[in-house]
């Protein structure tokens, strides 16, 4: 059964454009080189309450054992090193794993 993920990226303050890039590049190699990663998309959003620009990764996995091969990919480990290395995030991202509830899609 497909597993849904929301992860949210607290990038560092002048850092949002950096951190898109990078996470931009995983996902063209995700698409190229991890089948049973269903979606992997990168969004923006400002934050109601802080007024902080974040980046949103929605992801869907074929079950949970391609979110377990996705986090143990080599390329997985060297980004979350370059982003802590050159000081782009300020806190751990939030890792949401949802369940679908009710209503459709049309991708």
């Amino acid at each position: 059964m497909a597993v849904d993920v929301i992860a949210t990226i607290y990038a560092a303050p002048g850092k949002v454009d950096r951190v898109a890039e990078l996470l931009g590049n995983h996902a063209n190699w995700v698409q190229t080189n991890e089948p049973r990663t269903l979606r992997y998309e990168l969004k923006r959003q400002v934050d109601s309450k802080t007024k902080v620009e974040e980046l949103v990764m929605i992801e869907t996995y074929a079950d949970m054992e391609a979110i377990k091969e996705h986090g143990g990919t080599k390329e997985f480990r060297a980004l979350g090193k370059i982003l802590k290395e050159e000081g782009l995030v300020t806190a751990p991202t939030q890792i949401r794993f949802v369940k679908h509830v009710a209503g459709f899609s049309r991708l």
